[in-house]
This record gives C-alpha cells, structure tokens and sequence, in this order.
C-alpha cells in the first residue's frame, strides 16, 4: 500500500517538481475511497491534478518555522550501534533474569 502510494508520488514528482521545495513546492492531495466492509478496506489515491493546482512557494512565516524547527536527528534519538548491538544479544540470549525481558528490551532502547 505505502509503496503504491510513494509511486504515484514519484510519478507526479515527475512532471510537477520536489513537493518538498520551498519556492516551488505542492501540497499533497489523496482521494480516500472505502472499497470493503471492515474499517481498513480503504484505497488512497493521488490527486495529481488538485496537487497541480497547490503549487506554490512557502509564506515568510512557514520558512522561520521550518528553520526554527529542529533536525529530525535531535528529536528522534537513534541508539548508538554498541546499544544496538547489546539490544540484539539479549534478544538472541534472552534476558539475565533480573528484570522482565520486555522492560529491559525498553530500557535498551531509551536513549534519552
């Protein structure tokens, strides 16, 4: 499903630019359409002609907010491969017996 809809994007990408750049940018638009009985029987589809129409460049305000926010790295903390490597001999080792084997899993992987 997300691979389709990364195609299409890459497909319109094409034709209308780096939906990403800030002078000629567009707005992402999908069409949700329900095709089964249960909650997740649910089809997305580009909207490229609505995408086409949403080009334009970011406001003087929406530059100073993605400037003023900050790196993906900072918020999301990745562990260090020693962490990772620690974390994948437990799971292949099991836990020491000290702690439940999902808490200590947790604490492995909180780096902050």
């Amino acid at each position: 499903m997300k691979k389709k809809l990364l195609d299409q994007i890459k497909v319109a990408a094409e034709d209308l630019g780096d939906p990403t750049d800030p002078e000629t940018g567009w707005e992402i638009h999908f069409k949700r359409t329900k095709n089964g009985p249960n909650v997740y029987n649910v089809e997305y589809t580009l909207q490229t002609l609505k995408c086409q129409k949403s080009i334009r460049p970011l406001t003087v305000e929406q530059r100073q907010a993605v400037e003023a926010a900050p790196s993906i790295d900072e918020l999301l903390k990745r562990p260090t491969s020693d962490q990772q490597k620690d974390f994948l001999e437990k799971l292949m080792t099991g836990s020491s017996g000290e702690a439940n084997t999902d808490e200590t899993i947790n604490e492995d992987f909180d780096v902050s």
